[in-house]
């Protein structure tokens, strides 16, 4: 992750920046229905990230391996499989906007 929500939980990862050049890694460990309950709410207010079945750390790069063979995805998005190179790309994405300033232009069509 690159920013602090992601899949409607607004505090996936609450000290992410979307401008400090770092991905925010999140593994939830294998977890009992019982003990991922609770976990679900923490995720909801961001105090997942002590929890003792989440792994939580910072890289600008991560490498992903597997000895099994399992699909991947991406946003949604087939992948080619492992290993899997992840790498934060610092300020290369660029975002338009629209100049609230500017009065929009009538429409075409009524």
């Amino acid at each position: 992750m690159n920013g602090r929500s992601a899949g409607g939980f607004r505090l996936a990862a609450p000290y992410a920046s979307v401008d400090d050049g770092l991905l925010e890694i999140i593994i939830l460990k294998s977890c009992t229905l019982m003990e991922f309950m609770p976990l679900f709410l923490q995720i909801q207010t961001g105090e997942h990230i002590n929890n003792e079945k989440v792994t939580y750390f910072r890289a600008g790069e991560l490498t992903i391996e597997c000895d099994t063979k399992i699909a991947t995805d991406l946003d949604g998005e087939e992948d080619p499989g492992f290993p899997l190179q992840i790498k934060c790309l610092p300020r290369k994405l660029k975002i338009l906007g629209v100049d609230s300033s500017i009065e929009p232009a009538p429409a075409i069509f009524p």
